[in-house]
């Protein structure tokens, strides 16, 4: 990945999801150079948390190409470049307080 801060850290040409019939994200664009701030506005169904999700490789998009850092969504490359923090964070009950801020601060 290239420093210059017309390089796109995040490239998604065409991104397309679909759960069953439903089709979430129709052909979305989005790319976003180092530095660039960014809002995603939308009412409730309209894809924000589709597209991230497919962003982070949560979900595999029916058609279109994502770069994360240069590499694909949950690769290495990719998620040495993303920190995500959920909307909702629920921690396993069998872990102590410190085995979780361990765990977390391992993932980076």
């Amino acid at each position: 990945m290239s420093d210059d801060l017309t390089t796109p850290v995040l490239d998604a040409r065409g991104v397309t999801v679909d759960f069953g019939k439903l089709r979430a994200l129709d052909g979305v664009d989005l790319s976003v150079a180092a530095g660039d701030r960014v809002a995603l506005l939308g009412h409730n169904g309209a894809g924000k948390s589709t597209l991230f999700k497919a962003i982070l490789g949560f979900v595999e998009p029916k058609g279109g190409e994502i770069a994360i850092g240069g590499g694909k969504p949950a690769s290495t490359k990719a998620r040495q470049a993303v920190s995500y923090l959920p909307e909702s964070v629920a921690f396993p009950k069998t872990l102590t307080g410190r085995e979780i801020l361990i765990y977390f601060a391992r993932l980076k």
